[in-house]
């Protein structure tokens, strides 16, 4: 749950919610060299933009049960990189 709306929620075209994830609580905090898998959505591209045009991906969940999961991280190159499936 991201506050009152679903992640598919979120997905559907039709939803009017505000992606102003930018000011969204701070849930938890991902490790250097952590690797967590994200939500591709329906069209397979797994990044979504808040009001100010940034670039956002969903963590589905990670490698640790510590860590947080269901929840948005920013998508910086200099901070986040692809890795491919083992």
């Amino acid at each position: 749950m991201l506050g009152n709306t679903t992640y598919s929620q979120l997905e559907n075209p039709s939803n009017k919610t505000e992606l102003n994830i930018e000011n969204w609580p701070v849930v938890g905090k991902l490790s250097a060299g952590q690797d967590f898998e994200i939500n591709l959505g329906p069209a397979g591209f797994g990044v979504v933009y808040d009001t100010k045009q940034q670039p956002w991906i969903y963590v589905e969940k990670t490698d640790q049960t510590a860590a947080p999961s269901h929840c948005f991280v920013r998508a910086n190159q200099q901070f986040v990189q692809p890795i491919s499936a083992k």
